[in-house]
């Protein structure tokens, strides 16, 4: 067996690296890559791990697919557990981000994803679960990603660039200058996005 695994879903390619040479692990992902360039190519890249991966082989990865096959990678930094079968998405695993995610990041997780801090412009957060921001959201957020509709994402603002529900996309009014500071919840109504006040005395 190789130093990675790829398996395909409805967002893209997921990546499991089993190895921890940064050389034999870049040199086996190019190798599958090239066995069907024209079926990955333009595609996105969620890659986990184990163990912890190098920001040198990460950079370079990341420089490179998008360069030579025009994807996007984005990191899954700690080995996650999907739910279990009958398993609530409130109840599912939950990764806790404390800072900020700038421009440029892609941050995946196969769960919840709550993070302390803002999404700027630019950058990326994608979670099979729900997405929680203690922040600002400027950039994409993406909960619900594995196609689940009960998915929600909440913050203190949200005024993303787009934001997506399983496949189910829409983006941020245009008078979002004139909108009240208030924490928010986005969630499925019928066949589209609702964004509204988050009330405490009202369940999501």
């Amino acid at each position: 067996m190789g130093s990675v695994v790829f398996k395909g879903n409805r967002n893209g390619i997921v990546v499991y690296v089993l190895g921890k040479e940064p050389n034999e692990i870049k040199k086996d992902i190019f190798e599958k890559l090239c066995q069907g360039k024209d079926f990955f190519y333009g595609s996105r890249m969620y890659l986990k791990s184990d163990y912890e991966l190098s920001e040198e082989l990460l950079h370079s990865l990341k420089d490179d697919l998008l360069k030579e096959f025009n994807i996007n990678l984005i990191f899954e930094d700690k080995k996650t557990n999907t739910p279990k079968k009958g398993q609530d998405l409130n109840e599912a695993i939950t990764k806790i981000y404390k800072r900020t995610i700038r421009s440029g990041q892609r941050i995946f997780y196969d769960g919840n994803i709550v993070i302390i801090g803002d999404v700027n412009s630019g950058a990326e957060v994608v979670a099979t679960g729900n997405i929680i921001v203690l922040g600002v959201v400027r950039g994409i957020v993406h909960a619900g990603a594995d196609g689940n509709y009960k998915a929600f994402i909440a913050a203190y603002e949200l005024q993303p660039e787009q934001i997506r529900i399983a496949d189910v996309i829409s983006r941020s009014p245009d008078d979002k200058m004139n909108k009240p500071k208030i924490p928010e919840v986005a969630k499925i109504k019928g066949k589209f996005i609702s964004i509204e006040p988050y009330l405490p005395n009202k369940l999501i």
